[in-house]
């Protein structure tokens, strides 16, 4: 038979378990072109009379499709914006290049994120929160200092938590001196061997950064590892039968659907959609858990009013 107490225990238990926590209600993505959608392109055809990147290209995204915040939207069921913008660095300006040109002016990781708090009507606290940069700082703004790129997104992070975001997911660095701008470029393997120790000194920072932030018990935040992902394509996992060649550089593959999904790489810098489509598998199985979550104030009044008048129906029932 239930006791009064054990009542009153399963109701508490139920009151304090959040209503909405079985699912995230939007994506907000902020960073550079990785988790652009389009923004890039349609600024510079604005700026410039020219969308970039420019076909092959998809639809103004910087790969041969959708990029990992779009299928991870989908597979979620929700939906998607992106404040991302291809050559974003974490602070507060970046710049847009292509073909070895410097085009215009992107707002960076920061900027992105003061300008959606500054002019949302809300921050959705059941929404999660997409970080994404770091690349651009380190190979095209002359940053040295890991501390600097992940102090960024560390504010990123307080900026859109002061407002009322509660759930993150922040992605760190593939290693720099093993994507194929590197070889490229020709750089010499001490430089290479540079570029890698600062990738990986960026990723251990952020790792920390990310275990202190998620200790918080008003917070939910993950840390994306596609720095393992890329690493164990190169090793030969997930099938590709190219890691280190370029799609648009080669013409078998650029003039062939089919075999742009053997590609790792779509350009110099960035993953194929199929790779993308790899990385929000990873970010699918990495977020299942229940996200840190408001309850919703009509059923947690809903509620209190059912734990009342079961209590009192208790009550009569023993008198």
């Amino acid at each position: 038979m239930l006791t009064a107490s054990g009542l009153a225990s399963l109701l508490g238990s139920v009151l304090a378990t959040p209503v909405s926590a079985a699912s995230f209600s939007q994506i907000y993505a902020f960073g550079d072109s990785l988790v652009d959608t389009g923004n890039a392109f349609a600024l510079s055809q604005s700026e410039l009379g020219i969308g970039i990147p420019p076909e092959p290209y998809f639809e103004g995204r910087f790969s041969n499709g959708l990029v990992f915040n779009e299928y991870l939207a989908t597979d979620l069921g929700i939906p998607e914006t992106s404040f991302g913008f291809g050559g974003a660095s974490t602070g507060s300006l970046g710049a847009l290049r292509f073909g070895g040109m410097t085009l215009l002016e992107v707002p960076g990781l920061l900027a992105q994120v003061d300008q959606f708090v500054a002019t949302a009507p809300s921050v959705d606290p059941d929404a999660l929160y997409v970080l994404w940069a770091g690349f651009n700082d380190y190979f095209f703004e002359g940053v040295t200092d890991p501390f600097v790129p992940v102090g960024n997104l560390t504010s990123a992070v307080n900026t859109l938590s002061g407002a009322g975001a509660k759930n993150f997911l922040i992605g760190n660095l593939p290693d720099l001196g093993e994507v194929p701008l590197a070889g490229i470029l020709g750089l010499p393997p001490e430089v290479v061997a540079g570029l890698n120790l600062v990738s990986n000194a960026h990723n251990q920072i952020l790792a920390d950064t990310v275990a202190g932030l998620d200790a918080s018990d008003s917070l939910s935040v993950d840390l994306l590892d596609a720095n393992s992902l890329i690493r164990a394509a190169i090793a030969g996992e997930f099938g590709f039968s190219n890691v280190s060649d370029p799609c648009t550089l080669t013409p078998s593959c650029l003039s062939n659907p089919t075999a742009q999904s053997s590609f790792l790489f779509w350009d110099q810098v960035h993953p194929t959609t199929r790779a993308y489509r790899i990385v929000a598998d990873t970010a699918l199985a990495q977020i299942s858990h229940n996200p840190v979550s408001t309850p919703e104030p009509t059923a947690v009044i809903g509620l209190s009013l059912v734990a009342a008048f079961a209590a009192r129906r208790f009550q009569r029932s023993r008198a």
